[in-house]
């Protein structure tokens, strides 16, 4: 994917949001060229997990880009200068010190220091996939943030003052639904989200970019028996479980260099039988086409 953005850099390319759609587009039709997938699964399906991949591995590129600030073959001048000027200016460089201030921003109080975890580069929903792999059934919200939060995943020796503080409040509050309820199992997962609370950006406390896809509306004193979204629930689950299949599968393929390219592709399949000679051949897909023109510049606020 990243040597597909290589090849047709644009000035106005100093991060995915500028992108005009138009050259997203192009970039997803030069990405079907050399990918295939199970005819099974809906276009529309695989197009959103690749904006969502194509847009971290682009911004990965700029980040890396920007931190060596040498001049790569692939970027041509004007490209250059125009993501010279993007990074040196006011507005980035404020977003810059803001950020760095948010990582380090101390949430349980002065001298607690900031907040951790211990999944590494690898993203939470790849962690909990990993974890369901090789248990054979998904772990509990409670398992995941124990190994996430605790050094070598001991489930015991918390990396930081917040992570410990969060999962005695967590404790708390089952053990008092537990008492209020001993006839009822309670839901750790709505209990979690509710002691977890509102944060920005819809995200949760302590399960990264999982957290989205778990956020419910949810009485986490309910049984587990009486909570009608059981059923929205399972609907959602299954979903998101076909949604990780095309992850997987995109990720089979990203490994795969194309001879000449330089550009991954799966063994392609044997070609379909010349048409009749009443017929006219259809056109060869070029893999250089320019991007079509015609819609505006989307530039970050």
């Amino acid at each position: 994917m990243t040597k597909v953005f290589k090849r047709w850099m644009i000035p106005e390319g100093y991060c995915w949001k500028s992108i005009p759609n138009h050259h997203k587009d192009h970039y997803w039709r030069q990405w079907k060229v050399y990918f295939r997938w199970d005819d099974a699964i809906p276009e529309d399906l695989i197009r959103a997990a690749y904006d969502t991949h194509a847009g971290t591995r682009y911004t990965a590129l700029m980040h890396k880009l920007k931190k060596n600030r040498v001049q790569p073959v692939y970027v041509t001048d004007e490209a250059w200068r125009r993501y010279l000027e993007y990074w040196e200016s006011e507005d980035f460089l404020a977003r810059s010190r803001q950020a760095t201030t948010n990582r380090n921003t101390e949430v349980e109080g002065p001298g607690t220091g900031p907040s951790k975890h211990g999944g590494g580069s690898v993203s939470f929903v790849t962690t909990n996939e990993r974890l369901t792999d090789s248990s054979e059934t998904p772990p509990t919200v409670n398992e995941l943030y124990l190994h996430l939060h605790t050094v070598n995943h001991d489930g015991m020796t918390f990396i930081d003052t917040r992570s410990k503080r969060f999962y005695d409040r967590l404790q708390r509050r089952r053990q008092e639904l537990t008492q209020a309820t001993p006839d009822q199992s309670v839901d750790d997962e709505a209990v979690y989200l509710n002691v977890a609370g509102e944060c920005p950006k819809g995200r949760v406390y302590g399960l990264g970019s999982l957290g989205r896809k778990k956020r419910r509306y949810a009485d986490p004193g309910a049984s587990t028996s009486q909570m009608p979204e059981m059923v929205l629930r399972a609907e959602f689950d299954i979903v998101v479980e076909q949604l990780r299949k095309v992850m997987e599968f995109m990720h089979q393929h990203l490994g795969m260099t194309m001879d000449g390219a330089g550009l991954s592709q799966p063994t392609p399949p044997p070609p379909p039988p010349p048409p009749p000679h009443d017929q006219q051949q259809p056109p060869q897909i070029d893999p250089a086409d320019p991007p079509q023109q015609g819609d505006n510049v989307e530039r970050e606020t």
